[in-house]
């Protein structure tokens, strides 16, 4: 049975004088001439399936990229259709998937769509407390599920606790970290940050590790359904054999190659959301909205009871953002001139 957990209308409306979307922490950038020039290319082929040929050269590419064997690498129909992938292969009905919450709203149902049970660790929202999710695997426990940085609260799991994480997860309990937003970490972050693909590469790591990384965020391909895990070759052969034929289509894999070549680009728009959010933290900061630091492309606000009077005001500007009803706000990093407006009619918010 599906799990559904309460928003307000206001946080998922699209109609009306919606001018902003800032909801769903996409890239506010289009694809560059390079990724355009691609799509354009597929488009001749589009009464083709994809071949291994296709699936082979974004997979090699990914491995030279992050300097992992080519065998360990699986792709799939962006981070959630991996996630599926794995709940429907390693844990079986009855057994139970941890991980902290809240966090992305179809990690419940995804878990249950494996007749599964999702257990929930309660986030502090100051950090992700790595004890209290090893404290809540049980001998029931087939997977842990960990996003960092964390959706919705942008948070990066340190690599030292990340480290005493992995020494207290028993041999049998598959972890999976979804990196979906680690490329929006800075170069100082990455210094103390945890990073599941060297976790992946280090030999002496016994832990049933998958990683999940995605083209959908960092690399601006949200509508192609572009993504990948990296693990061990045993693991990805274990899951490649149930996997679907054809879950990335031809479009989704030459625009994955043209936007890894496209550095600069991409490093650039990195950059300008990384200085709009800090930007944007500051302003709604001074302006006496509560605001987490964040290592992602959105920021969370935890405004309880007041949520959802705050996410119908934007809606009444023709902004919409994600609301959890008496929790908080979570607001997907934009262009400067969305935040420019969000700003004015935050000034005017009644609170």
């Amino acid at each position: 049975m599906t799990t559904t957990y309460p928003t307000t209308t206001a946080s998922t409306a699209t109609g009306g004088n919606v001018r902003i979307r800032l909801t769903h922490n996409e890239s506010p950038f289009p694809p560059t001439p390079r990724v355009r020039a691609a799509l354009e290319h597929t488009a001749a082929g589009a009464h083709r399936y994809p071949t291994v040929s296709d699936e082979d050269d974004l997979i090699k590419s990914l491995a030279r990229h992050h300097e992992v064997p080519d065998d360990g690498i699986l792709l799939g129909a962006g981070a959630a259709g991996l996630l599926q992938l794995l709940a429907q292969t390693c844990a079986s009905p009855g057994a139970q998937i941890v991980a902290p919450w809240r966090a992305w709203e179809a990690y419940p149902d995804i878990a249950t769509s494996a007749g599964a049970r999702f257990v929930p660790v309660p986030l502090t929202y100051d950090e992700v407390d790595l004890d209290a999710v090893a404290d809540a695997i049980t001998e029931r426990t087939a997977m842990v599920w960990l996003t960092h940085p964390h959706n919705p609260t942008g948070q990066a799991l340190t690599r030292s606790a990340w480290e005493r994480f992995l020494q207290r997860v028993p041999a049998g309990v598959m972890v999976v970290l979804d990196e979906a937003y680690y490329e929006f970490l800075d170069a100082s972050e990455r210094a103390r940050a945890a990073d599941g693909i060297a976790t992946v590469r280090d030999l002496s790591v016994t832990t049933r590790l998958v990683v999940l990384r995605t083209f959908s965020k960092a690399y601006g391909l949200a509508g192609l359904r572009v993504g990948y895990a990296i693990t061990s070759p045993t693991i990805a052969r274990e899951l490649r054999h149930r996997q679907l034929p054809f879950t990335v289509s031809t479009a989704g894999i030459q625009a994955a190659l043209a936007t890894m070549r496209d550095t600069a680009a991409r490093e650039a728009q990195l950059c300008e959301i990384r200085s709009e959010r800090n930007r944007l933290a500051r302003e709604l900061g001074a302006l006496g909205y509560p605001v987490r630091p964040s290592s992602a492309n959105m920021l969370w606000l935890p405004l309880r009871s007041a949520a959802e009077q705050f996410t119908l005001g934007l809606r009444q500007h023709g902004i919409i953002v994600r609301c959890w009803s008496g929790d908080g706000v979570r607001i997907s990093v934009g262009t400067r001139s969305d935040h420019d407006a969000l700003l004015a009619a935050a000034r005017v918010l009644p609170r």
